[in-house]
């Protein structure tokens, strides 16, 4: 971690007698943001799952034969998988390559 990362995320340590002195102190913004892509998280996990299931349900709502039923939820559960298994190598690999803290030229604003 280089010297800039940490005094965004920390901040100078309180300096009242009954706290021990050097202690880092976590911003708030910090905690914010955290708990911010905590709750995107679970809320795209969610929606996923929501909608695969409910897509399940009225497969198994129509009235058609065991069978059939039963190819149409296994296609169903691969078409749910089938991105996150494609794009989380790529997605992981423009991540890396690319960080979103530094701003490119063509970010700026003239």
């Amino acid at each position: 971690m280089n010297q800039e990362t940490s005094v965004d995320v920390l901040e100078p340590p309180l300096t009242s007698p009954s706290e021990p002195l050097g202690k880092p102190v976590l911003s708030s913004s910090w905690k914010r943001g955290f708990w911010s892509l905590i709750v995107t998280q679970f809320q795209g996990a969610f929606n996923d799952n929501a909608y695969k299931n409910l897509v399940v349900f009225i497969i198994l709502g129509t009235g058609l034969a065991q069978a059939d039923r039963d190819r149409l939820v296994l296609v169903a559960g691969t078409l749910f998988s089938i991105p996150f298994i494609l794009f989380s190598m790529t997605g992981g690999f423009l991540a890396d390559r690319f960080s979103k803290r530094h701003r490119h030229d063509r970010d700026k604003v003239v």
